[in-house]
């Protein structure tokens, strides 16, 4: 929706809110209303929640919204979900001042976007501009219960009531309250509003940011500093010079320029010309930024491969850029690396956009391994509008046995994502079958099989507690959830398994490792931050499959593998499997520490009550609305 062309990204999302929202008559709320027995207790009062903050349940109601008014546009059968949501908007009570704030930015959003909306929403909105000044604190800000401590879980609700105007204020609420009045249309000149622009101002810190103490998980800059100068500068607006336009070509630059004359070039001049090329359509432009792919000097062929993509990207008619294809294609086996990359950037930009992608497939079975390392450059980060062209991933799972390194691990990166975004499941057995093949390859280069691990776990990390406690939970159907947690079983997790153990039976040592190093293994992270939750597999089934063929494992005589996997048990705790249970227990009384240590902390990962092996009761169809 943020392109300048209509893409897929809206409707892959559209029909599960239609499950979120159509069934309901209430906004979906963590209270008695909408208990679901299978996800309590609810630790946090809102119902949305990200694994970090909650978040509000009003917030994230209007960007629903948003997202089912637009694809009214294209496909009128949304329309009623739109407008049954839009009814819910003001359906329930805000709790406290996150959610009046969230709910007057979403009004406004609306009433916006649909001007007939204003006589429904209007009066609510000069409610909650009230609503908003009557809890400024005595330091001239404001606060909200949700961020009245560190803690992660903590029923705000509750403690709203007692929140005092003597509390010291935080600061990006303080910022966002002041955004929030300017753009519902109240009068900036309030003194009280002034005087908390000047609090908010007083405290910005010598780095040029500003910084709570409280109220996040981590104590950084990012949220207080991004509402702080929205806040300010919504209301404080500053009309500078009009922004010049681009600067015309140098002179000495034409179309025509023979080798000798593109050599000659003066290079500061040519390079300042290029590096202000952002989003010029122009194809006079373009005409001379094409034969500067072929100068002699690598500072300005990768300016000029930059350049492109960026003059193209979004553009509302691709196809005048049809012409850089070829071009660019026969940079990306370029000897120099950073004309390659960027080379495969602006393929990337113009793929995107349904140019090039049958070059670049082409080009992955060159003969020339630079060419293929930099077609295969072009799949692996951020090519959504590509993942349609499952030829291109075949020929990328065709990369993973290549004979050159780097387009083995290139493919690798691009592989793991293209299982994300294809709804083939055909397709994401195939790129299973992949990368397991090539975990089990000896004598393999240490970073491949690093990559090799990688993309297994990614594949495997789907942060799987998202689904199963809070995206499962917000379907107002119990059939739904059912239905969508079947599905999942049926085709991720028991096909998972299922490889998984087979690939872990053979007697082969190198595979195995690298399997096991995939389930335990926190390559970006160490088990902290909003992705908090490791591998695991949810459904009883698939878990006990994996759990089978890793028990063999942990008394393994080959130390490391032993080690690596009693962790790899964690992933399947959650089958209620008691000789798992009992495997960790055996390695409390190891004579080896560190084996010690590991069964102590893979134990403190086990649900408290282990033994019991019955399912939770489920909630009578159409319950929990």
């Amino acid at each position: 929706m943020a392109r300048h062309r209509a893409t897929e990204t809206p409707a892959r999302t559209g029909n599960y809110l239609r499950l979120v929202y159509d069934a309901r008559d209430l906004l979906p709320r963590a209270d008695t209303v909408h208990y679901v027995e299978k996800f309590q207790p609810t630790k946090t009062r809102n119902y949305e929640f990200d694994g970090n903050r909650p978040i509000s349940d009003f917030r994230v109601a209007t960007d629903s919204w948003f997202v089912l008014d637009h694809l009214s546009s294209r496909e009128p059968s949304f329309a009623p979900s739109a407008a049954h949501l839009e009814s819910l908007i003001n359906s329930t009570t805000t709790n406290d001042l996150e959610d009046i704030v969230e709910q007057t930015k979403g009004l406004v959003a609306m009433m916006a976007q649909d001007p007939s909306l204003k006589a429904k929403f209007q009066p609510l909105v000069e409610k909650n501009v009230q609503a908003i000044l009557a809890r400024q604190h005595d330091d001239c800000g404001w606060v909200t219960a949700e961020y009245m401590s560190n803690e992660q879980f903590f029923d705000a609700a509750a403690r709203a009531p007692f929140e005092k105007p003597t509390d010291p204020s935080l600061q990006f609420v303080t910022g966002e309250v002041l955004y929030t009045l300017k753009i519902a249309g109240y009068d900036m000149n309030d003194p009280r509003l002034q005087k908390a622009e000047r609090w908010l101002l007083g405290l910005q810190r010598d780095f040029g940011g500003w910084l709570d103490n409280k109220g996040e998980l981590f104590l950084q800059p990012h949220l207080e500093t991004k509402w702080a100068v929205m806040g300010l500068s919504q209301n404080n607006p500053e009309s500078g010079p009009a922004v010049p336009p681009a600067p015309a070509p140098p002179a000495f630059l034409n179309a025509d320029l023979s080798p000798e004359e593109i050599r000659d070039l003066p290079l500061a001049p040519t390079l300042d010309w290029l590096d202000q090329l952002w989003y010029d359509r122009q194809a006079s432009h373009l005409g001379l930024v094409l034969p500067l792919l072929s100068s002699p000097e690598p500072l300005v062929r990768e300016a000029a491969a930059a350049a492109i993509g960026r003059m193209a990207v979004d553009a509302p008619d691709a196809a005048p850029f049809e012409v850089a294809v070829k071009p660019l294609v026969g940079a990306l086996g370029d000897r120099v690396k950073m004309v390659s990359r960027a080379a495969a950037w602006s393929l990337r930009q113009l793929g995107n956009d349904g140019l090039g992608i049958d070059e670049v497939k082409a080009t992955l079975a060159s003969d020339d391994d630079y060419t293929r390392r930099g077609a295969a450059r072009v799949f692996y980060q951020y090519a959504y509008h590509m993942s349609g062209r499952e030829d291109v991933a075949r020929a990328l799972i065709r990369g993973v046995d290549d004979p050159d390194m780097l387009v083995r691990i290139e493919s690798l990166k691009a592989l793991w994502r293209w299982w994300y975004r294809t709804p083939d499941f055909t397709l994401r057995r195939e790129i299973e079958q992949a990368f397991l093949e090539r975990a089990g390859v000896e004598r393999e280069h240490p970073l491949v099989r690093l990559n090799v691990a990688q993309a297994l776990h990614n594949i495997l990390d789907e942060n799987t507690v998202q689904f199963h406690k809070n995206w499962l939970r917000s379907m107002a159907l119990q059939a739904d959830r059912d239905r969508a947690e079947q599905a999942r079983i049926e085709e991720v997790e028991r096909p998972l398994a299922k490889e998984l153990a087979a690939a872990l039976t053979p007697e082969n040592a190198t595979a195995r490792l690298t399997l096991l190093t995939a389930l335990d293994y926190y390559f970006l992270r160490g088990g902290i931050g909003n992705d908090y939750d490791p591998i695991m597999f949810y459904d009883r089934q698939a878990a006990e499959t994996v759990a089978r063929a890793l028990l063999p494992l942990v008394d393994s005589p080959d130390a490391q593998l032993a080690g690596k996997a009693l962790k790899a048990l964690a992933v399947v705790r959650e089958a209620r499997y008691r000789d798992v249970l009992m495997a960790v227990m055996r390695k409390l009384a190891s004579p080896d520490k560190s084996t010690r240590e590991i069964a102590e902390q893979e134990l403190s990962r086990f649900p408290t009550e282990y033994v019991s092996q019955t399912r939770p009761a489920r909630t009578p169809a159409g319950g929990g609305r």
